[in-house]
């Protein structure tokens, strides 16, 4: 379980990583982004279910799963701890990515990440209303590919996938290969839910692909 943990803490950064190395430029952020529906709004959760409005999607894991509290996604994301703060405010705005949920079940064999990334402080403010879902996983894939490779993940496969939340199609990547002698399993569905942020949302499932269970979980809010 300690080795399926460090494999999930190495390729949640891995992740993380890869999209942010697709950098094409950046630049200031103008004040007409951050407004209206742009504004970045955190998930609740309340017990087993997770929802988030800006995401436009929740999802209701098994009863066996725990959720990372507030406190350490606060610290993972070096955020202060008042959510009203004006500080807080501008942390968010110069934030590149933004963890936003993580949970595992008990035996540690699965976990899911929903993060945020910050369109015009990773991709550049030209890009904010044009980048699409779609480009970025092309630009993802060799990155995402080389960067697991170094860190000892033997790929199999490396793929853009399509998946369904409530009969809606989100375009996503599809890792396959092998991890410390294991076999991990990655499905990375992205989403523009607005003009400053895409939506990232990883499960990562050892020994078996269980990921489809836990997607046919989402709902649309």
């Amino acid at each position: 379980m300690r080795k399926m943990r460090k494999m999930r803490i190495i390729l949640s950064a891995l992740t993380i990583s890869a999209s942010i190395a697709c950098t094409c430029f950046g630049t200031e952020t103008s004040g007409s982004l951050w407004s209206g529906d742009n504004l970045y709004q955190f998930g609740t959760v309340n017990g087993n279910t997770y929802e988030n409005e800006m995401l436009g999607y929740g999802v209701e894991l098994p009863p066996d799963w725990i959720f990372e509290d507030e406190e350490s996604i606060a610290e993972t994301n070096q955020f202060g701890e008042d959510a009203m703060s004006e500080e807080l405010i501008e942390q968010i705005k110069e934030a590149g990515n933004i963890l936003d949920m993580s949970a595992a079940n008990s035996l540690g064999t699965q976990n899911i990440n929903v993060q945020f990334l910050n369109i015009p402080n990773v991709y550049g403010e030209g890009f904010a209303m044009l980048i699409t879902p779609e480009a970025v996983i092309d630009v993802m894939i060799p990155e995402l590919e080389s960067s697991l490779e170094i860190s000892g993940y033997e790929i199999s496969s490396i793929k853009k996938a399509e998946y369904t939340i409530s009969g809606e199609s989100i375009t996503g990547i599809k890792v396959i290969g092998t991890m410390y002698g294991m076999d991990v399993y990655q499905d990375m569905l992205v989403t523009k839910p607005n003009n400053l942020y895409l939506a990232m949302i990883t499960i990562t499932s050892f020994g078996n692909d269980n990921g489809d269970e836990i997607i046919s979980r989402f709902y649309k809010l």
